[in-house]
């Protein structure tokens, strides 16, 4: 599938995502569900399941980056990214208000109920 050169850089980008992420390489691909040698392992590919892991749980890690090398290790967020977020962020906290206003709602009404 590619030369040993390629296969080592691969590699080698996964180990520079575990010293961003603070994580040693055994705990990073224990916690993406997969074996814990996993990462040193590793030889000309990058499992799905590895990809979808670092994707949804540090989505500020470039997967661009880590397939090919071009760009850097972490996303660059621009203004609209941080808006986005922001806009998203102040939509959960309304959401978590309202569910939070209606379960003290419904333990009330089970407080009456048990009465």
């Amino acid at each position: 599938m590619g030369n040993n050169k390629t296969n080592s850089e691969l590699k080698e980008r996964m180990l520079q995502i575990c010293t961003e992420l603070g994580l040693s390489a055994n705990k990073l691909s224990e916690d993406s569900g997969l074996s814990r040698e996993y990462i040193r392992q590793m030889k000309d590919y990058i499992s799905p399941e590895m990809l979808r892991y670092i994707s949804r749980t540090y989505p500020h890690i470039n997967l661009i980056w880590l397939i090919t090398g071009d760009g850097d290790i972490v996303n660059k967020a621009n203004g609209e990214d941080i808006s986005l977020l922001i806009r998203m962020l102040n939509e959960e906290r309304e959401k978590n208000k309202y569910l939070s206003d209606k379960v003290s709602q419904l333990e009330e009404e089970l407080k009456k109920i048990k009465s």
